[in-house]
């Protein structure tokens, strides 16, 4: 089932340039789910730019070894020589144990690294969205803050042809309406800064619609689990 899963997830972003149907698609994914796709998208990155791995052998020590030799006779009627020899260390049952242990020592860091990945990548991912959401509520605010002081100049203005109040007010206004319009426009920066790196991350054109975390109910706390705690076992 996650294997469907994945693929599913994997031919979203596939199609993500070209299908209409891919914002929509994606803003149904949860925070899981996108965790998936960015994982996804790295392990391929990874496994095209890495290079093939070296596995030992499984019974040999070392590279087998040949050499070969010749010797010509000085009497007339002696017999040459000729030699081959094959060199082949063979590992010993101690070697072949050790090697069976260091395998399995391989698999569990191999397992912790994929821990430690999972939850940078989960940490990069509600950084962005958090940062985000944030970044725009602000945003609205000064938007929404910024049409109340422009009625309020607009007002004053009023109010200052029919000498019923000071150019000073009108200037205070006018100056926070100066401060509220430099505020929303950091704050659209700021939410365009971490719309870009949500999508360097995981690849996708936009936001899922919710950020909502899973409920915590039920979830036991194990910090034995943790990959850094796992990783100290295993040294």
């Amino acid at each position: 089932m996650k294997l469907f899963a994945q693929v599913c997830l994997m031919a979203i972003f596939i199609v993500l340039p070209s299908s209409p149907l891919s914002a929509q698609s994606i803003s149904e994914l949860a925070l899981e789910d996108v965790l998936l796709v960015a994982l996804e998208r790295a392990s391929s990155t990874t496994l095209t730019e890495a290079a093939p791995l070296y596995q030992a052998s499984s019974w040999l020590a070392a590279l087998p070894t040949i050499s070969a030799s010749y010797l010509d006779s000085d009497e007339r009627f002696g017999t040459d020589e000729a030699e081959l020899i094959l060199n082949l260390p063979i590992k010993s049952n101690t070697h072949r144990k050790s090697d069976k242990a260091l395998a399995g020592l391989v698999e569990k860091l191999d397992e912790v690294g994929e821990l430690q990945r999972s939850l940078y990548f989960s940490g990069l991912i509600r950084e962005a969205v958090w940062s985000y959401r944030i970044a725009s509520v602000n945003g609205k605010f000064a938007g929404h803050k910024l049409q109340i002081l422009q009625r309020l100049e607009q007002r004053h203005k009023e109010l200052l042809q029919a000498y019923a109040t000071s150019e000073y007010a009108l200037l205070l206004i006018q100056n926070e309406l100066v401060t509220a319009r430099i505020s929303q426009q950091e704050y659209e920066e700021e939410a365009r800064g971490w719309l870009q790196r949500y999508k360097h991350v995981t690849g996708l054109g936009s936001l899922p619609a919710s950020i909502e975390e899973p409920p915590l109910e039920g979830i036991e706390f194990a910090p034995d689990r943790h990959p850094d705690m796992r990783q100290l076992e295993l040294a």
